[in-house]
């Protein structure tokens, strides 16, 4: 009677305890996922720089959860974020003209539609908004948005060469 009694008193088995330290750790990483995705939401976000920061792919792999490793709550904020700036990047492709020289961008009719290019401070940039006009202004910031090796190109613009 007593080595029944011994049996049925064991405690888990270690890989049990594992599990359950997994399982917790993977709640953490969730919630820290679904806080950070949460954070992109509000973004203002172009074709450019979805290129470059290149998150779509990593958000389309945790959209698709092969692995079934996250919950439908990570899973389908990743598949709306990149369904979002699809519609973004299509809107803004839209607006692009045909023109004789190839695909051109709709200039702003105003200085104020101009959004200041990330990397340039803000006294720079009024600065540059007070001595140039539109197109100028458009032609600065389309190549200061370029993140790719022009950075000489985009010095030699914005100092005037």
């Amino acid at each position: 009677m007593k080595a029944i009694e011994a049996n049925t008193n064991t405690t888990k088995p270690a890989g049990v305890a594992v599990i359950t330290q997994n399982n917790s750790i993977l709640k953490q990483l969730e919630k820290k996922l679904l806080d950070e995705m949460a954070k992109l939401d509000p973004l203002k976000i172009n074709g450019t720089t979805l290129r470059t920061v290149k998150i779509v792919p990593t958000l389309q792999i945790l959209g698709k959860n092969k692995s079934n490793i996250f919950n439908v709550e990570c899973v389908n904020k990743a598949n709306a974020l990149v369904d979002k700036w699809k519609i973004v990047v299509r809107s803004m492709e839209k607006e692009m003209a045909n023109c004789k020289g190839g695909k051109v961008a709709a200039i702003p009719k105003t200085k104020e539609e101009i959004a200041k290019p990330e990397h340039l401070s803000n006294a720079l940039w009024r600065k540059l908004v007070a001595n140039y006009n539109v197109s100028q202004l458009f032609a600065i910031k389309y190549v200061a948005d370029k993140f790719d090796s022009q950075q000489d190109t985009r010095i030699a613009l914005i100092q005037g060469k």
